[in-house]
């Protein structure tokens, strides 16, 4: 979920406020499927750089993150987040990078985790119904305390309902390098109740 205020300054008009989370997740633990609510929230902050610095093309956001535990481990994460995206005609590539620490770690919650991600997408037409339709592709580094260097790959394709709706299918190949490899089906819904950034 995505608000991001009208105004002229700083954070009413240039910050995006969100908060996401997994509606429910089901999972094969041991044999037995289970199926719960999402067992944490995270809440970003992210302010748009002015195009009068970055020009028309170049966007970049930067801010806080915070992320409650809601179940398993005890305390939160800390951190922040930033974002550069290049849009040319149709197509537009990105790169990510956070950094988020724990204020309880534990084996399950490590105490730092640094994450660098890569992305494209490509809408399929400038108007008609596959105007609306934008397929993606991701790559994702995470180190952790104490933990090997992981590396993910995700691609999917997003339907953009209206200006303030979209729903996103993608397949996620979780730790393809380092880890224990999974893959994953998930499907994403996003809502901005202000002006979308």
């Amino acid at each position: 979920m995505k608000y991001t205020p009208e105004g002229d300054d700083f954070y009413f008009g240039s910050t995006e406020f969100s908060a996401a989370f997994d509606s429910f997740a089901s999972v094969v633990d041991d044999g037995n499927r289970v199926t719960q609510w999402s067992d944490h929230l995270t809440f970003t902050a992210l302010t748009q750089l002015s195009d009068k610095i970055t020009g028309p093309h170049l966007s970049i956001a930067v801010g806080p993150q915070v992320t409650t535990i809601l179940r398993g481990e005890s305390g939160a994460r800390i951190g922040a987040a930033a974002i550069a995206r290049y849009t040319r005609g149709l197509s537009s590539g990105g790169v990510t990078c956070s950094w988020n620490g724990a204020t309880a770690s534990s084996d399950a919650n490590p105490a730092g985790i640094l994450d660098l991600g890569v992305g494209f997408g490509r809408q399929l037409a400038k108007s008609g119904f596959l105007n609306n339709l934008t397929l993606h592709a991701n790559g994702l580094m995470e180190k952790s305390t104490g933990v090997q260097r992981t590396m993910s790959v995700f691609e999917g394709m997003e339907y953009q309902i209206t200006n303030r709706l979209s729903v996103d299918v993608s397949g996620q190949h979780i730790h393809v390098s380092g880890g224990v490899r999974e893959t994953q089906i998930q499907v994403g819904l996003t809502m901005n109740f202000g002006r979308p950034f």
